[in-house]
């Protein structure tokens, strides 16, 4: 090693400098609901979160809208507020004026009722309330009420659902009567609603049990007299309505969610009298969530209007809504808004009148907040409002850069005024964030990546979307001054849509990719100036065959640039190329696939100081929830590392892995983890000393680990003497300290990790601080190992040379908070959260990322979700508490 005899002369009495500190970003969450910047000082986990973006506006509509007194609308939102969960709100029809007119107690709400008594009812936080829109007076008339709706009959009576009950109230919170107790399961559970038909009684829906746990429907009188289960819903005719009933010409109109003839439910009638259940329509099969949502609503000219869940998508226009006839005919999907103006994930009431119809979306719009928009019977509309705003920006996706002047500079992909994003600074112990620039609807609008701070000191970035929604090169100071556009994509030639960070070559020149190109869709490998001339593409991906879809940068070493795609290859799973800077040499290194393990490798490989590549993969493995791998430059001798086991390890590594100054591999995972919410890890080059460092919390820190990390301490280079390196318990994390007592041409240190303390993995980086009189570092493993976790570092040189510490261990107990069980599971699937936590909405989704079944409103510590009626495979559980939300995973045998 350069230097190393000389150097080893003085270390003993040189002095050191700071410990390495990992920085990342978190997405989503936290305490301000925005994500955050964390920075883990190793081997400890402080200070943890340094800065943490606000979005506590209150967002997520649910419930629809209503038309209450002269223009206003009104309906309920679940996340965020005083409260943090969800407020009440009403809004002029123009869009203007948004008033919150009290927040909620938990995030449960309904679709609000309009009564004659010129008072609104609304079902929120589990309790029946009674507005008054003049004055916004809000009384509470009963506790413990559940549903998606409600019904007030001309009596001035209020008929409304408890968790097994049907009951009816006075309008002034007088004369509470119980009506009817359901027996369970076979009466039904999960209440959607009621509905008033001539003749003195009530239809209501309940979206689950009966005798094939696809729900029931049922009829009583108003005085809860001849109660009868009057259908029992089947994959046949449909299963797990969630539409109240709309009574329409004499008959009573709803949809189900799933079954049917394509799966993706059906509509139907049914008459008054309980007769002629007749399944109208049975919903296409179709790209996107393309099965009914919310609550439908009928026209004077017998026409049914609803909402896809997400989209129907048929050639290259995907559709929001649909309308149809009440016969089952003239079937049209209709509004092509995307989700940009629209939101997803439509919810609630569609407000229909003669002219609009006015909708609302729980997800997505300008501030990923929801949407409340509208259109014409025909399709043609806007959006109004968008909820979840922030002017200073949230969602910090494409983590951290630290830059030549010491401070850490980033993009939030939503924010500012027009919602576009921002780009920020901060100083790195979270203190003087900055908004250096926010994205106008001229520039174009979410940030990709990290910035790039290139040779001439100017931060480099890109945008997924410009002013031709097909993405855009960007520059500016770092004092946030002279902003500019340098290139914008047009889809004609170049391809479009970049993703990931831009990279910088000894010449100038800059590369990346784009998520797709105009010849074979799959996307592409670009270079160009800094001024944004000499655009070339290297690399064109073609839909079939070989590789396509990439979605980050590339990683450059030497005359090489090594990229991931995260589809295509024999079983589509993805796979790892390289390509020489001026575009020859191309080389597909690996493909994925059942046999070797590992599926949609997102990040770019990181490039050790052994010449070797390390990277994860987000999908596949054992547990499907991931690997981490290692590969020869060439493409040989691909290694699987770790297979990711959620609660031990985390799940879904989405950000790729460094190498930090202590030699060792760390990376990060977007979910799993002692609290659901992510973890960073760490392990050694040969895949020993896997250990998890931190574990997130969802409330406190924050979810979604998206990018890489960052190493504050720089670049180090060998070669470097070892002085001390230990690691201790620190609360639910490993920390680990070392100190070097010099350094030389030191590159890094990888951080690994190992079960076994032989077969080691790289759990992250520490970079050096470049000092030649030594450094003290450490490193927080936040997802340790159940039980002995080896741990050693790995010092890497600038020419690729390194060399490995002592081996150190540590005993690490972990204890999971969710169980879920069996696993694999048949016919039922049990989930428990620790009591006083309650369970609020549980969805399943296939490994396609469809819905397939839901469960709404538990409010239980446990719940068991039928799963027969699924196809076998391996599903994913969003599950929503009163505490935040987790991402499971089960198998259906």
């Amino acid at each position: 090693m350069k230097q190393i005899f000389l150097a080893l002369l003085t270390l003993i009495s040189l002095p050191t400098s700071a410990q390495p500190k990992i920085v990342g970003t978190l997405a989503n969450n936290g305490s301000k609901y925005g994500g955050s910047i964390f920075r883990l000082d190793l081997p400890g986990s402080s200070p943890g979160v340094v800065y943490a973006f606000d979005n506590r506006s209150p967002h997520a509509p649910v419930g629809g809208i209503i038309a209450g007194d002269a223009d206003w609308l009104y309906g309920s939102l679940t996340i965020n507020g005083t409260n943090n969960n969800g407020a009440f709100y009403k809004i002029r029809r123009n869009g203007l004026d948004f008033t919150k007119l009290f927040d909620y107690n938990n995030s449960s709400a309904s679709t609000p009722f309009y009564h004659t008594d010129n008072y609104i009812y609304v079902m929120g936080g589990n309790e029946l309330k009674k507005i008054d829109p003049v004055t916004n007076t809000v009384v509470n008339l009963v506790n413990n009420v559940y549903g998606l709706n409600l019904h007030i009959d001309a009596g001035d009576w209020i008929y409304f659902l408890g968790a097994s009950s049907l009951n009816k109230i006075k309008t002034n919170g007088s004369m509470q009567t119980l009506l009817h107790n359901f027996s369970f399961p076979s009466d039904g559970y999960n209440p959607v609603g009621v509905t008033e038909v001539p003749g003195d009684s009530l239809f209501g829906i309940q979206s689950n049990g009966g005798a094939t746990d696809g729900g029931t429907m049922f009829s009583i009188r108003k005085d809860g007299s001849n109660f009868v289960v009057r259908h029992q819903f089947t994959n046949a005719t449909g299963m797990f309505p969630n539409s109240n009933l709309v009574y329409f010409n004499g008959k009573l109109f709803g949809y189900t969610t799933q079954g049917g003839n394509f799966g993706n439910g059906t509509l139907y009638s049914i008459n008054t009298d309980g007769s002629g259940f007749n399944v109208i329509y049975h919903f296409p099969s179709a790209n996107g969530s393309a099965f009914p949502a919310g609550n439908i609503s009928i026209s004077s000219n017998g026409r049914i209007f609803g909402a896809f869940s997400q989209y129907f998508q048929t050639g290259f226009n995907a559709y929001k809504l649909y309308k149809i006839d009440t016969s089952g005919e003239n079937f049209e999907p209709i509004c092509t808004l995307d989700n940009r103006e629209s939101g997803n994930f439509e919810q609630g009431l569609l407000l229909l009148n003669d002219k609009d119809i006015y909708f609302t979306a729980l997800q997505k719009g300008k501030y990923d907040g929801g949407v409340l928009a509208y259109c014409d019977s025909n399709g043609v509309g806007n959006s109004l409002y968008h909820f979840g705003y922030s002017i200073s920006g949230f969602q910090p996706n494409g983590g951290v850069i630290k830059a030549s002047d010491g401070k850490l500079y980033g993009t939030a992909v939503i924010g500012g005024i027009s919602g576009n994003g921002v780009v920020f600074s901060l100083n790195n112990d979270g203190t003087g964030y900055t908004k250096l620039h926010e994205f106008t609807a001229a520039e174009g609008y979410e940030p990709s990546g990290k910035l790039l701070e290139a040779s001439d000191g100017k931060l480099y970035g890109a945008c997924k979307f410009g002013v031709a929604n097909l993405g855009m090169i960007y520059r500016l100071d770092k004092s946030g001054s002279n902003f500019q556009v340098i290139f914008e994509f047009t889809g004609v030639t170049e391809g479009f849509s970049p993703v990931g960070s831009l990279v910088e070559d000894a010449n100038g020149f800059l590369y990346g990719t784009n998520f797709y190109n105009v010849l074979g869709g799959g996307g592409s490998v670009f270079k160009m100036n800094k001024n944004g001339g000499g655009y070339i593409t290297l690399k064109e991906f073609s839909l079939t065959p070989g590789l396509k879809n990439p979605y980050n940068g590339v990683t450059l070493s030497k005359s090489y640039l090594y990229g991931a795609c995260g589809y295509g290859g024999v079983e589509n799973k993805g796979g790892l190329y390289r390509i020489k800077t001026d575009g020859s040499g191309y080389q597909l290194l690996h493909e994925f696939t059942v046999a070797s393990g590992g599926e949609l490798p997102v990040a770019t490989p990181c490039i050790a100081s052994n010449g070797k590549l390390y990277g994860s993969t987000s999908n596949g493995g054992t547990n499907n929830e991931g690997i981490l791998y290692r590969i020869d430059s060439t493409g040989t001798n691909f290694t699987v590392l770790r297979n990711f086991s959620s609660v031990t390890d985390g799940s879904f590594p989405w950000g790729g892995m460094i190498q930090a100054s202590d030699g060792i591999l760390y990376g990060s995972t977007q979910t799993g983890g002692n609290n659901n919410s992510g973890t960073v890890f760490s392990c050694t080059l040969n895949g020993s000393g896997f250990t998890v460092v931190k574990h997130f919390d969802l409330e406190t820190e924050g979810q979604g680990l998206m990018s890489s990390l960052i190493d504050l301490n720089g670049n180090f280079a060998l070669p470097v003497q070892w002085m001390r390196f230990t690691v201790e318990k620190k609360n639910q994390a490993a920390l680990l300290n070392w100190q070097t007592a010099a350094e030389q041409n030191n590159n890094r240190f990888e951080i690994e990790r190992s079960s076994n303390g032989i077969q080691f993995i790289t759990i992250g980086i520490v970079k050096s601080v470049s000092n030649l009189f030594g450094a003290g570092y450490s490193f927080e493993d936040t997802r340790p190992l159940t039980g002995i976790n080896f741990y050693r570092l790995k010092q890497v040189d600038v020419d690729g040379k390194f060399n490995y510490s002592h081996i150190v261990q540590l005993n690490f107990q972990i204890n999971s908070t969710i169980k879920f069980f069996p696993n694999p599971a048949k016919n039922t699937l049990y989930i428990n959260v620790p009591f006083p936590e309650k369970i609020h909405s549980v969805t399943i989704l296939n490994f396609a990322g469809r819905i397939v079944q839901r469960s709404v409103n538990q409010n239980s510590s446990s719940l068991s979700l039928p799963i027969q009626q699924l196809e076998a495979g391996t599903y994913g559980i969003y599950l929503k508490t009163s505490k935040g939300t987790y991402n499971l995973k089960f198998i259906k045998q």
